[in-house]
């Protein structure tokens, strides 16, 4: 197990790839890379997720699975 402290988890998480986070598959990131990150090669990080408005992440994945992904990618963990 690995455990990051509450503190450093933001910091942490922001330079994780997308795709190693649980629950994104291939199909949200293809439509990530289509409809929002199409101008780039590079690997989607946490760090681009933040910076894009959670209106275009709802759009792109739906509301739920847009705002779950910026969740994650701030270090917000609900589960219970």
């Amino acid at each position: 197990m690995f455990l990051v402290d509450k503190g450093d988890a933001r910091e942490y998480v922001s330079s994780l790839p997308v795709g190693e986070l649980p629950g994104v598959g291939t199909g949200a990131l293809e439509k990530l890379k289509k409809n929002i990150f199409a101008d780039t090669t590079d690997t989607i990080t946490c760090r681009d997720i933040v910076a894009t408005s959670v209106a275009r992440l709802r759009t792109t994945l739906g509301p739920k699975a847009g705002t779950a992904l910026l969740d994650a990618c701030l270090g917000v963990d609900n589960r219970e």
